[in-house]
């Protein structure tokens, strides 16, 4: 109930429009929020710069002595300290002011005009805003951003210093509070797409990919819906049913991140508690689509005996995997996930604990499997099994392959490099299962007629219908059995 309530209220929501109150006797500094900038075209400049706007004011003391920065990811080392107090405000401020222009001491900044004296009059401008043609409706200040070769990071900083009138950076003598209300963008807020504007530079076009993703499994969903339709007996067997259950988690989990992603994509911001929603049921349908895959390599739905009591221990040791992968990932997105992309799993800091679980089931995969082989007497099935274990052990195994990849990939592509290999491996092994599932498949032989379902309705009839409904039975059993390779099994 804790977890739910630190979800709900202290992380309800995720955002690029930043709000708050800076209680600068408390907070020398304060890092407000990091935004990718996207590279500049001088072909669309509205579409392509970055735009930093809003408003900062306090609640009586209008004195504009405290500093608004925006600092390029390249000078933000020297804000980095682990105590800002140490430092003197010289100090602190040395390396940006190389870049800075301030009109009365800093006529030199060579880089542009990436600073504003706070808190702004109440209605007003800011007191060093000189152009307000280019300020947005309804702000105080507008930063614009060209970045003209390649995308870069860029830190919004609150900063308690201020120059004196020998333009020496001194410590601003501020005790009330600043409130602030800071929107970042790529491209004007009235001309740009509404599809990325709102999306840091690493984030951009993930809406596009989980838009694929959603409909992608929601056709494999109808697909194996269908297939019970061309079951014999018009219902799906207990594995059918299982992975009918795993790629509707799939569907669920992309519709309520797609939704939630609209919401961002309109207004800036959208609910953490959805997108934690959303990353539980993909751990979910993984969790189910391990155990479906252990199972049936014990032998599950493959013999129609010694098959049952092995499930349950399966099941069992399963379920303490699972509940410690769903306890981590908890964890890491509660307590850990602050300073890091919600999508980033590579940044993750229980990124070994995940990768370790996912192994140890991808080896016992591969050890159940060789017992099944080692009891296999028929051919054609051993063939079907051996081919079976090599492909679904490259899906267990292919996340340590794409960890590997991905720290070399730059972090403004690696998001939407790991959400796109991980969605597309994960629709290939799910698509090859309704194909291997299907009633009508020449696969379908080397799993069991799954009967029993219909022995168990069978409980209610009585007399005529009963021994009726017996010899409809049988006869499809033994339908079954010209068709199924004969084993000691069978």
């Amino acid at each position: 109930m804790r977890i739910l309530l630190l979800l709900l209220y202290v992380k309800h929501v995720y955002s690029m429009r930043s709000w708050g109150t800076w209680k600068v006797s408390d907070e020398k500094l304060k890092v407000v929020t990091t935004f990718g900038v996207q590279p500049f075209n001088n072909l669309e400049p509205e579409l392509t710069r970055g735009f930093i706007y809003g408003n900062v004011t306090s609640a009586t003391d209008e004195n504009s002595d405290v500093a608004l920065l925006i600092v390029p990811n390249t000078r933000f080392n020297s804000f980095q300290h682990s105590n800002y107090w140490q430092l003197s405000c010289s100090n602190l401020m040395e390396n940006i002011s190389e870049i800075l222009y301030e009109p009365r001491c800093l006529k030199k900044g060579r880089r542009g005009d990436y600073m504003r004296w706070i808190p702004c009059p109440h209605g007003k401008y800011c007191v060093d805003e000189d152009r307000p043609v280019h300020v947005i409706d309804g702000s105080q200040f507008t930063f614009r951003v060209d970045e003209p070769y390649v995308p870069e990071y860029w830190h919004v900083i609150l900063v308690a210093c201020r120059l004196d009138e020998n333009c020496s950076w001194v410590e601003s003598e501020r005790l009330e509070p600043v409130n602030y209300d800071i929107s970042l963008m790529n491209g004007h807020p009235l001309y740009g797409n509404w599809l990325t504007n709102q999306f840091s530079f690493e984030e951009q076009n993930i809406f596009e990919i989980i838009f694929f993703g959603f409909m992608g499994f929601g056709i494999l969903s109808i697909v194996q819906a269908r297939s019970q339709t061309k079951s014999k007996y018009h219902m799906l067997n207990m594995r059918s049913r299982m992975l009918l259950w795993i790629i509707n988690l799939e569907v669920t989990r992309l519709g309520i991140q797609l939704f939630n992603m609209s919401i961002y994509a309109l207004h800036g911001s959208a609910f953490v508690f959805l997108n934690y929603v959303a990353e539980l049921i993909r751990n979910l349908s993984i969790c189910l689509l391990c155990l479906l895959l252990l199972l049936l390599s014990s032998g599950w739905s493959l013999r129609k005996t010694g098959s049952t009591v092995k499930g349950y221990y399966v099941f069992n040791i399963w379920l303490i995997l699972s509940i410690a992968q769903l306890f981590v990932f908890t964890y890491d997105y509660v307590f850990l996930e602050e300073s890091r992309n919600y999508f980033d799993f590579v940044d993750s800091q229980v990124l070994n604990i995940v990768l370790g679980l996912r192994l140890i089931q991808g080896v016992w995969f591969l050890t159940e499997m060789k017992r099944t082989l080692k009891i296999e007497t028929n051919h054609e099935r051993s063939i079907f099994l051996v081919h079976f274990g090599a492909a679904y052990m490259v899906w267990f195994t292919y996340y340590i392959l794409l960890v590997l990849v991905s720290m070399a990939v730059s972090e403004f592509w690696r998001v939407k490099f790991v959400i796109s290999v991980t969605t597309f491996a994960n629709f290939v092994a799910l698509a090859c299962l309704v194909h291997i599932f299907w009633p009508t498949s020449s696969y379908r032989n080397f799993f069991n007629s799954d009967l029993m379902v219909h022995r168990t309705l069978s409980t209610g009839s009585s007399g005529a219908d009963n021994d009726e409904y017996d010899m409809l039975i049988a006869a499809a059993m033994n339908s079954d059995e010209e068709n199924t390779p004969h084993t000691p099994f069978h």
